[in-house]
């Protein structure tokens, strides 16, 4: 197994690859986008979602996607 183990790490370097998907994530719009556009792009999903795909819920209103916004910036 340790041999396997080092013969993977001799073709690809993990370390970096891993703190490259922490950084980015698994995200679709990782391949479509130029990486230093991930975070604005990341954003302007997030906001799409809290403002126009969530005020379907009923009780939902602008109070609501601002305290989820919140909530998401204290997560973050």
């Amino acid at each position: 197994m340790n041999e396997l183990a080092a013969e993977i790490v001799g073709i690809v370097q993990p370390i970096p690859l891993i703190k490259k998907y922490l950084r980015y994530a698994y995200l679709p719009l990782y391949r479509e986008s130029i990486p230093e556009e991930i975070p604005m792009r990341l954003n302007q999903t997030i906001n799409t979602v809290v403002e126009t795909d969530l005020a379907f819920i009923a009780g939902y209103n602008q109070g609501t996607a601002f305290k989820i916004k919140k909530l998401l910036g204290v997560l973050a």
